[in-house]
């Protein structure tokens, strides 16, 4: 990953990239999708959007349980009709059949925010660390990621807390906008930069968040020099999603000959 220093002014100066319960917006390749939205009318603006220019990733956030099944029906019907993966960026921490409906309805990715370091000690906490694990149990490798807030704990909290989720085999995360300011400005490049190291060196698949890692940080992914280079990364793409939908297909199937057998 490249370091675009001169991008960093222009993230702080952005809003927060949520959105709100009716709110549909894009971002580049990136959708970002409202969970109180009606799912046909959305699932319709999305697709006529798609057919111009591919959405790579498609992002919900939930802030209560409630959004998370207001959002299932949409949910459902993205993952059935577009190609891009999509994300759930959780304000709570979900408990296992939480994550269990959430994947089974088509979600491919969590984001389970952290709390500020500065709340807990500059310790990721005991809730966000066994939510983490819950998630790890339904999802597959690198699909369970955690974004690290931008308070005011030093830089070698926040570097710690980089290196115990890549040891966790979890992601994470961090986004420059205008909430950042509590950030030093001469650490944000530091923070970065030892971010992008914890990827490369827990071998992280990053190809499905670099759409919203591209979106929210800095750092940039080399674009391919070749044709050939193009197309392996269009193929990649290609795999993992084939690759998701397969394993939840099995996980579905299995959890329901369980009922079937059990006479429910």
């Amino acid at each position: 990953m490249q370091l675009e220093v001169s991008r960093i002014a222009e993230l702080l100066s952005r809003p927060v990239l949520a959105a709100r319960p009716l709110e549909l917006r894009r971002e580049g390749a990136v959708f970002l999708v409202g969970a109180g939205l009606p799912a046909e009318a959305t699932l319709e603006t999305i697709f006529d959007s798609d057919c111009q220019q591919p959405v790579e990733l498609l992002c919900f956030a939930f802030d209560t349980p409630a959004a998370l099944t207001q959002a299932a029906e949409l949910v459902a019907l993205i993952k059935k009709n577009l190609r891009g993966f999509v994300l759930a960026r959780f304000g709570f921490f979900p408990d296992h059949r939480q994550l269990e409906f959430a994947y089974a309805q088509g979600i491919d990715l969590v984001d389970i925010v952290a709390p500020p370091l500065a709340e807990t000690g500059t310790r990721l906490s005991t809730e966000h660390l066994h939510a983490l694990e819950t998630a790890q149990a339904t999802f597959p490798r690198w699909a369970v990621a955690a974004t690290l807030p931008a308070d005011e704990v030093a830089f070698t909290a926040r570097m710690a807390a980089m290196d115990e989720l890549i040891r966790r085999q979890v992601v994470p995360l961090a986004a420059l906008d205008a909430s950042s300011g509590a950030v030093a400005a001469e650490e944000v490049p530091r923070i970065f930069r030892h971010l992008a190291d914890c990827w490369r060196r827990g071998g992280v698949t990053l190809r499905p968040l670099l759409p919203l890692i591209e979106l929210t940080t800095p750092l940039r992914h080399p674009a391919p020099r070749t044709l050939v280079g193009s197309l392996f990364g269009r193929a990649q793409g290609a795999r993992l999603r084939a690759g998701s939908d397969l394993r939840r297909l099995l996980r579905v199937r299995q959890v329901e000959q369980s009922f079937d057998s059990a006479g429910l």
